[in-house]
């Protein structure tokens, strides 16, 4: 049979003798010295072992924009079906693959991965650490042998490691970008395979985790594998293509929402403590600077899956009637849960056991969960949804604040939480369909679940736990290289020190924030600064806003004003880093971020810098603009696209010895001039 040539905009492949090949994905060379680490697949169920030459390419649909590949085994007992899509708006690609018993027996898969084989040569893989209020946290790491495996814990999918990774050769001119979107458990697994004298071979393997999988398939059943989406970065460093990514995620996982809301949330006030007396000051404070969601956090109810609330402390069994006056103060009420972890203290545990499976039985406390709801079954679901519809219709809910505080626990069905989280998510979609006003943010124990599944069913994404808003400064340029920033929610934690002014009456109060996710430790920040940081995304505050003095509060509001000018801009934006990504640890320096919405045309330019530095005047050049854009910013001065690009936005901070971070935004609206 004669060699054919398949190519999807700079991906390549060739067939021979029913043998399927990737060439190359880009400058990257994918022939390997070894012909089972080739082909695109690596399955297995049973004893057998399905890579390179014992899958065989029976058919190959191919168009301009797509290209689907049907692989089988010799014996016939396996069916593949690999579809790749080019979006050309972005460039990136899309990658989904299923596989099918077509024997009449049943089989038991142990492992169905994607495979992208890399030529020998020197290779770096660029990876995210991820835990509780230090996520995104990302380096590249140079390995000559073994294996890298990226992964998490049961179902926080971005606790310890984050579903996206990158490639770079050393003599390649482009990085590659991988991202899983999971359903369940996952992994990336990147191995240095050595032959002979060759320089190792890296072999990229990502998807559904194999590490405990063992999925029955009866006969003519199938499972479909993580979607993989993969990008040929424009350069060599990871920041190089965000833009692109926000472009396909704008147009394929999350499209255009209408301007999400500026929330106050209570957690960071008192966290469980909840009096209503101090409950209406902060309301009345969060009204008067401009918040439109008042959000009772954690400490009204009896436990996990309890949903009752307590009738001797917070809320008295009266929460309905302060929704009341939320609602007549002109703000939407809204509360927190964890929808699908359930403490073994829930009454419905012992009254209906079918609906749960035990996913951690040592959790205790008011935020433990023992069980989580069995998701996979239709029973689980339809009571969640009941659940869940029943405490929205009772408090006339207007926001959902979905935390997810405990780990799904170890999966023993074999599906590594595929069949749960498919489940999870129906359920949350017929919440979306039941309820199509209701605002759901995902919280996720502060980004420990946020993910590219995620961003298809939730309005806002809570970027961390942590309120120290240097660091979260650093966590959002990690998050740009995964996720949309415009979608990701940021509160600004504040109180004050009151009439504390020891350099004289006339200078500012003092704003003093949490230094972490408590406020065991704390630090003071400039008001401009802590609000334009929160401005780049969706909007909230916590804290005593109630503390606040006058003129800080007349700066709160100001800047809430001129945010809900342009959060439908920002909301929608694709984001370019126009300072490179670094780590937490370094609490200096300049941090550029570009938010640009191609629907409306509107630039937003947000700049950050430490001011004691000395280093207080840059030039900084916007990027990928269309050639007949032009702006105006607030001035009304007008500028092209070349000029901006060309030329650069010269930005400058008065240098101060003592001083630490600021903020400007510069904004420019499209001009048809």
């Amino acid at each position: 049979m004669a060699k054919q040539n398949y190519s999807l905009g700079r991906l390549s492949f060739t067939l021979a003798d029913e043998l399927l090949q990737l060439q190359f994905c880009g400058d990257y060379c994918c022939r390997t010295h070894l012909p089972e680490l080739g082909g695109i697949t690596l399955a297995a169920f049973g004893t057998q072992r399905l890579e390179g030459s014992a899958l065989r390419c029976r058919q190959v649909t191919a168009s301009p924009l797509e290209l689907s590949f049907q692989l089988q085994d010799a014996a016939g007992t396996v069916a593949i079906q690999s579809v790749w899509k080019l979006c050309p708006q972005s460039g990136l690609f899309s990658r989904r693959d299923r596989i099918c018993n077509t024997s009449s027996a049943s089989i038991v898969l142990r492992r169905f991965l994607a495979r992208f084989p890399f030529a020998a040569g020197d290779y770096e893989v660029y990876a995210q650490h991820s835990r509780w209020g230090r996520e995104s946290q990302g380096q590249w790491c140079a390995f000559n042998s073994g294996t890298l495996k990226l992964a998490h814990r049961w179902g926080r999918t971005t606790e310890g490691g984050a579903p996206y990774a990158a490639v770079r050769e050393k003599y390649c001119r482009h990085a590659l970008a991988l991202h899983v979107i999971p359903n369940g458990k996952w992994c990336l697994k990147f191995r240095q395979y050595g032959f002979s004298n060759l320089k190792p071979m890296l072999i990229a393997e990502l998807g559904q985790d194999d590490e405990d999988f063992q999925l029955t398939l009866a006969p003519g059943e199938s499972f479909e594998a993580p979607e993989i989406l993969l990008q040929l970065l424009p350069g060599r460093e990871v920041e190089s293509g965000t833009a692109e990514l926000h472009r396909y995620l704008l147009e394929h996982l999350a499209p255009a929402v209408p301007p999400l809301p500026v929330v106050y949330n209570t957690w960071l006030d008192r966290m469980t403590t909840l009096e209503v007396p101090r409950l209406r000051q902060q309301l009345a404070a969060a009204r008067a600077i401009g918040c439109e969601v008042f959000v009772v956090d954690a400490g009204w109810f009896r436990c996990l899956g309890d949903w009752r609330e307590l009738e001797n402390k917070a809320f008295q069994g009266q929460m309905s009637q302060f929704a009341d006056e939320v609602r007549a103060a002109g703000l939407r009420f809204g509360i927190w849960l964890d929808g699908e972890a359930f403490s073994a203290l829930a009454p419905v545990i012992q009254e209906h056991p079918e609906y749960f499976v035990s996913s951690n039985p040592n959790a205790t406390g008011l935020l433990g969960g023992n069980y989580r709801i069995d998701a996979a079954s239709p029973a689980g679901r339809d009571y969640l949804f009941a659940l869940l519809s029943g405490l929205i219709q009772k408090y006339n809910l207007g926001y959902l604040k979905f935390d997810m505080n405990n780990s799904s626990g170890y999966d023993c069905s074999g599906a590594e939480l595929a069949a749960f989280s498919r489940g999870w998510f129906s359920v949350i979609e017929q919440i979306r369909h039941a309820f199509p006003d209701l605002i759901l943010e995902n919280c996720a124990s502060g980004a420990l679940r946020t993910d590219l599944q995620t961003l298809k069913f939730f309005s806002s994404h809570f970027i961390s736990d942590n309120a120290n808003i240097y660091e979260v400064l650093r966590i959002t340029q990690g998050m740009f290289l995964r996720f949309l920033p415009g979608r990701l929610f940021r509160w600004l934690v504040t109180t004050s020190t009151g009439d504390f002014r020891p350099h004289g009456p006339e200078t500012p109060a003092y704003l003093v924030q949490p230094n972490a996710a408590t406020w065991l430790q704390f630090s003071t920040y400039e008001a401009e600064f802590g609000l334009l940081a929160t401005a780049m995304g969706v909007m909230g505050f916590s804290g005593d806003l109630d503390a606040l003095p006058p003129e800080a509060r007349k700066t709160f509001a100001a800047v809430v004003q001129r945010y809900k000018q342009h959060r439908q801009a920002i909301q929608n934006s694709e984001g370019t880093l126009l300072t490179p990504v670094e780590s937490m640890n370094r609490p200096e320096g300049w941090l550029v971020f570009q938010l640009f919405d191609r629907s409306s045309g509107e630039l937003n330019i947000f700049a950050f810098h430490k001011v004691c530095d000395g280093d207080c005047c840059r030039i900084f050049h916007p990027c990928g603009l269309p050639p007949d854009w032009r702006g105006r910013d607030a001035s009304g001065r007008s500028y092209s696209a070349a000029q901006l690009q060309e030329h650069g936005i010269q930005i400058t901070f008065e240098y101060n010895q003592h001083g630490d971070f600021q903020a400007q935004w510069l904004s420019y609206k499209r001009s048809e001039e």
